[in-house]
């Protein structure tokens, strides 16, 4: 079962399973008017999400192994990097997990970052700054 909200200015508008068209369960109804009821809570967390992905953008875009970064409007960034493959493993071995997309078609030496929390881009941030 797929539950998608999509925020546009001031209104949500939620969209039912894309199994069957319909809601599956009563649980699912229940879960979807709980979240509908939080827009307030949710606005706010989508109201931080821009600010942490800007100040990311910025603040990769000073990196010497980030080549470019891909518009986005999502919670991720696509990010062209001079090795994704080394680029990739040294930041799992150091527990920061992004995803490797070097091997994807038109993404060579990219690598896809999620937006995290203030903490966990400052310390993805620091990281690759140690990047050889």
């Amino acid at each position: 079962m797929r539950f998608c909200i999509s925020v546009c200015g001031e209104c949500m508008i939620c969209s039912r399973s894309i199994v069957s068209g319909a809601f599956r369960s009563v649980m699912s109804q229940k879960y979807a008017s709980n979240l509908l009821n939080e827009y307030p809570k949710i606005k706010n967390w989508i109201s931080i999400l821009l600010k942490e992905r800007e100040i990311l953008v910025k603040e990769l875009n000073k990196l010497v192994c980030v080549e470019k970064i891909y518009p986005s409007d999502a919670n991720f960034l696509l990010v062209k990097t001079k090795n994704a493959n080394y680029t990739y493993q040294f930041l799992v071995e150091r527990g920061i997990i992004v995803r490797n997309r070097n091997n994807v078609s038109l993404c060579d030496n990219c690598i896809r970052i999620t937006v995290g929390t203030k903490a966990e881009n400052q310390m993805l941030i620091e990281t690759l700054k140690m990047l050889k």
